[in-house]
């Protein structure tokens, strides 16, 4: 049997997860708090026990979004220390994550609603996109770091993207287009220098 503080713990993981979904498939202000309750099987009740605002769970949403791309990358670069880049770049424009809209990553999901967010949704966007970029960019010449980073920008926007084109396309053929194409030039950037 749990405990209080075991169940308060789930129940707040529960709500967590159905607000990523709801958002990323309704929209920031498409998603109401009885549409996050009623996904996670709870009561808006059970909601405010947890959260003081549907801005405050959007941050988390936020952060925790942008928090598997990074534990992704960190991942990838641990399982496949040569070649991450093409192994992360495969993964993100993997067939899977073109179609799984709720469950898919937040960059092309939700930055458009991020952009129409309080400043703790934004700040906590940046904050993430930061961790990122630092990631990405495993430059040990400092030097070239700058230049680096402007590449890295460029790819992360490219991802998101051409993600974004991707799924919103009917055809299967061009979506697989779309990716492939978004993936070789994310590659190009990633491997840049400058």
């Amino acid at each position: 049997m749990r405990t209080k503080k075991e169940q308060a713990t789930l129940t707040r993981r529960e709500l967590i997860d159905a607000a990523a979904q709801e958002f990323r498939l309704a929209g920031y202000s498409g998603a109401g708090i009885d549409d996050i309750a009623k996904r996670a099987g709870l009561t808006s009740g059970a909601f405010y026990r947890h959260f003081s605002s549907k801005s405050e769970i959007f941050a988390v949403v936020i952060t925790e979004g942008l928090n598997e791309i990074l534990e992704g990358i960190r991942a990838t670069k641990a399982g496949a220390p040569s070649d991450w880049q093409q192994a992360f770049t495969r993964f993100y424009f993997s067939n899977v994550r073109l179609k799984a809209i709720e469950t898919g990553c937040v960059l092309p999901s939700l930055t458009a609603e991020v952009v129409r967010a309080d400043d703790d949704a934004r700040e906590a966007f940046q904050d993430g996109l930061n961790a990122i970029i630092r990631e990405l960019s495993d430059d040990s010449d400092k030097s070239a770091a700058i230049l680096h980073t402007n590449s890295i920008l460029a790819a992360l926007a490219l991802m998101a993207g051409g993600l974004m084109l991707a799924r919103a396309s009917k055809s299967k053929r061009l979506a697989d287009e779309i990716a492939v194409a978004s993936s070789q030039k994310v590659l190009e950037l990633l491997a840049s220098k400058d």
